[in-house]
């Protein structure tokens, strides 16, 4: 505190010192006050600051690192790091003689590599067992300056017994950031391994603590440790203290809108010399920001004053503002900020928001509606600027698949408090769920808001399985709600065909809780219509949306049935269409059964035979084997069977299976093989994931 009343006392006697015929400053950017910590000298420095080109070692790229880990090799008792940057980092083994499990032992070049007394690796694992940092040489160390040679050390365990493939990822982090990251899949031997990422520290970091840390990762686990170590850099340019005075430099904190205002910064160069730096000032309100300015500029030795004249804008909206100055050099950013009050006298703004029935002669307040329900989306708008005025109102509602309501126009409102509102209906079709209404008003430059929710429950038509259900979609009726009940590991085959019109059909499968599962365009095969088929998650009722595709139109039907199904025509739901199914078709034709008319035409015919005898042999039986990513085309990601068959995973589900902690893990998958897509991998079967268990 005593240090705090000093140099506040300094800043007032500094202020009080500053001439009066010398305080003139260009409006054109900041101009520096000089200060010099020696002399107290306050003259003006009346030209202001002239942008100038950042010297190259001052505008160094701020992550200065290899590319990729180097190999490292161990030859004759000295660590040595082999020229030039390689493809892939191979690891330093460290005999058995001379590294023991429990006991921390001197590695061949003579360095203590800090393990812990518990030294100990759990059966097959790759684990981090010990990092370290030292220099170029080998030597630990764990204090650096700026610019100096660096190499992040790992001490790993693999206690697989054999060879395996893990994912290793580098990481370091300081004060202003990240100055090296590298990460990768990298072969590990059985045994104990040093790796070894060589970098170095940037010439342009900040100084302080950093944090170096190694994670490796294997089977679904992530092994890491971390360390600290210090950066040490010479000199800097920090921000000491702001403040902001009025037009003629005395201390002020309240202003009123028009007013002349300074933004002052206290700078301290502790560099001994001249450099360029980068200074920044921002001014930021209730209404968004009303100054922003920056330059590069030069610093002299010492301390000294910078100030930012501006004036508050006429039209700023009242409230509370933060200015903040930010000056950055050689990689490091120091700031500092204040806040300030600006009152405005006048202005129209929105004080509160509500949803009424739409009834215009009650207004009772609402907040629950069903599809095809009128509302009244209502406002209450206060203006304080004694006289009519107009400003800018925009409505907007916006819910589960977008926009039901927006309107936006001037309007002129009287003096007090207003009511407004906007009349209209709930859409018939609307997506059922939680909706945002908000209305906005701008006057003056300065806009007011308040929005609120309300709830839409739009009646969907019950369905269960084995049963069809139809209707018609249009631009005046999208898309057609369905729900039905099932519980958690019971699977669903869906279908839908159109049978007039240009209808192209889209199907959307929504969990109990409201969440999107499943979704499927062309899926049937058969023109542009649509079969999905998938073992649904959780116990409850299901909504089934029926649409479309574009902005086609006509009739359609949908179906739903109970089991996996291999494809249009698995008649019997074993998961594969065989003999057996076509004996059942050819039995069916002329009927009406439901089961075997798979274009949901309403009758049983040889379209419908057709359609089964194109897929005879497809099946959705289960295939077992192997999660890996094969290192093609950028990554493939394929599960590889008991016969070395690589299956490359289709479908909203191969998202949730493919993913690194999953590699290398056994699993078992049901779904479809489908010999009408071509993935970019082409190494075997594309399955589309129906269900999967690891």
């Amino acid at each position: 505190m005593k240090k705090l009343l000093l140099v506040l006392a300094t800043m007032a006697i500094c202020l009080a010192l500053l001439p009066v015929g010398r305080s003139s400053i260009r409006a054109d950017g900041p101009t520096p006050v000089s200060v010099p910590a020696e002399d107290g000298d306050t003259s003006i420095q009346a030209d202001g600051p002239t942008p100038v080109s950042v010297p190259a070692e001052e505008n160094a790229n701020f992550v200065d690192i290899v590319a990729v880990p180097q190999l490292a090799t161990v030859p004759e008792g000295k660590l040595e790091v082999s020229d030039g940057v390689v493809e892939i980092p191979q690891s330093v083994r460290a005999p058995a003689e001379e590294v023991a499990v429990n006991t921390p032992q001197t590695d061949p070049r003579g360095v203590s590599p800090p393990l812990p007394g518990d030294f100990k690796a759990s059966a097959g694992s790759v684990t981090v067992m010990a990092v370290w940092t030292t220099d170029e040489s080998g030597n630990n160390k764990s204090t650096f300056n700026c610019g100096n040679s660096i190499r992040y050390y790992g001490y790993v365990n693999n206690s697989t017994g054999g060879m395996v493939t893990a994912y290793f990822q580098w990481s370091v982090n300081g004060p202003c950031g990240p100055i090296a990251s590298w990460s990768g899949y990298l072969n590990a031997g059985a045994g104990n391994w040093w790796w070894c990422l060589p970098a170095t520290i940037p010439s342009n970091t900040c100084a302080g603590t950093y944090t170096y840390e190694l994670n490796v990762t294997y089977g679904g686990s992530t092994s890491s440790k971390s360390i600290t170590f210090t950066v040490n850099c010479a000199g800097g340019v920090t921000v000491t203290s702001v403040w902001t005075t009025d037009g003629s430099g005395n201390n002020k904190s309240t202003f009123n809108c028009g007013d002349s205002i300074r933004y002052h910064g206290y700078v301290n160069n502790s560099t001994g010399g001249t450099v360029t730096a980068y200074f920044q000032w921002s001014v930021n309100g209730p209404c968004g920001p009303i100054v922003s300015w920056s330059v590069y500029s030069n610093a002299d030795a010492g301390n000294w004053w910078w100030c930012l004249p501006a004036t508050i804008p006429s039209n700023a909206c009242a409230g509370m503002y933060t200015y903040q100055l930010s000056v950055t050099y050689g990689g490091s950013t120091s700031s500092k900020s204040i806040t300030f009050t600006v009152n405005c006298a006048g202005g129209v703004t929105v004080t509160s928001v509500w949803t009424t029935d739409g009834t215009d002669g009650s207004r009772n307040n609402k907040s629950t509606f069903n599809c095809g329900d009128s509302i009244g989306y209502y406002g209450n708008i206060y203006n304080n600027t004694g006289s009519f005025k107009t400003a800018y109102f925009s409505w907007s509602v916006t819910g589960p698949c977008g926009s039901i309501a927006s309107w936006s126009g001037n309007l002129t409102t009287s003096n007090g408090n207003v009511w407004w509102y906007l009349l209209t209906t709930i859409l018939s079709n609307a997506c059922p769920g939680t909706y945002t209404y908000q209305l906005s008003v701008t006057y003056a430059g300065s806009t007011s808001s308040k929005s609120t929710t309300f709830t839409v429950n739009c009646g969907s038509t019950d369905m269960s399985f084995e049963q069809t259900v139809g209707g018609g979609l249009s631009n005046s009726f999208p898309r057609a709600n369905y729900s039905f009940a099932a519980s958690a590991g019971q699977s669903a085959s869906i279908r839908m065909f159109a049978y007039s019109g240009s209808l192209n059909t889209y199907i959307k499968l929504y969990t109990p809780d409201g969440q999107l599962f499943a979704e499927d365009d062309d899926g049937a095969g058969v023109g542009y219509n649509s079969f999905l088929v998938r073992q649904l998650p959780q116990s409850g009722t299901y909504r089934l949306e029926a649409t479309r595709y574009g902005s086609t139109s006509g009739d359609y039907r949908l179906r739903l049935e109970a089991g996996l199904e291999a494809d249009l025509g698995d008649l019997d739901r074993n998961c594969v269409v065989d003999e057996a199914d076509r004996q059942r078709m050819v039995n069916s034709i002329g009927t009406s059964d439901q089961n075997a008319d798979l274009n949901l035409d309403g009758v049983v015919n040889s379209i419908d035979y057709s359609i089964l005898l194109g897929r005879i042999g497809r099946s959705c039986n289960w295939i077992e084997g192997t999660l890996e990513l094969l290192d093609l085309e950028g990554g493939c990601w394929v599960v590889t069977d008991n016969l070395g068959v690589h299956y490359e995973l289709y479908g909203p589900l191969a998202g949730e299976i493919n993913r690194p902690e999953n590699i290398g893990k056994r699993i078992r998958i049901a779904g479809r093989v489908r010999t009408d897509l071509v993935l970019s991998c082409m190494v075997g079967p594309i399955f589309e994931v129906f269900a999967y268990e690891f």
